[in-house]
């Protein structure tokens, strides 16, 4: 037997350095591992989140975006009068009505389908500047705003012109 087979067997010292080896060999892997798992790519990915849906517009509304909430300071507390004050009626504030008509404005013709997609059979070719009326229904669908028409189908708004 040599002197490192008799020194590895009887030694505490080989016996403390096979065992720490054999302990410290899947911890390095993990270890390992874990940073090139980790890498930017992955940690962007991860933070990538879907883009929340787009709510349904109506025809000819405008979206004036995030309204701010601002609170105004409580006013202080003052009795009642004993006579009432007279102040006029603001008048109303007429709302506009959407746009109920369109003109095509596609070239090449639109067409209408039996629903609110792509997929939709086509009922039909409007040629390039045919006047329609709309039923103020629209729809989102596969990244599209698609409008009804008041003789049935759906039309893409993008190739109206509303008048």
């Amino acid at each position: 037997m040599s002197l490192w087979d008799r020194w590895a067997r009887e030694s505490r010292l080989a016996l403390a350095i096979g065992l720490l080896g054999t302990l410290a060999v899947p911890v390095v892997g993990i270890v390992i591992l874990r940073f090139l798992l980790s890498g930017p790519e992955v940690e962007a990915a991860a933070s990538q989140r879907p883009a929340p849906p787009r709510p349904a517009v109506e025809i000819g509304a405008t979206n004036p975006g995030p309204v701010p909430t601002v609170l105004a300071p409580a006013p202080p507390q003052t009795p009642a009068p004993d006579v009432p004050a007279a102040t006029p009626t603001p008048a109303p504030t007429p709302t506009p009505t959407p746009s109920r008509t369109g003109e095509v404005n596609a070239t090449d013709g639109l067409n209408v389908r039996t629903e609110p997609s792509t997929q939709g059979r086509v009922l039909r070719i409007l040629p390039f500047q045919t006047q329609v009326d709309l039923t103020g229904r629209s729809r989102q669908s596969e990244g599209l705003t698609w409008v009804e028409l008041e003789a049935g189908g759906w039309v893409q708004e993008r190739y109206l012109d509303h008048r």
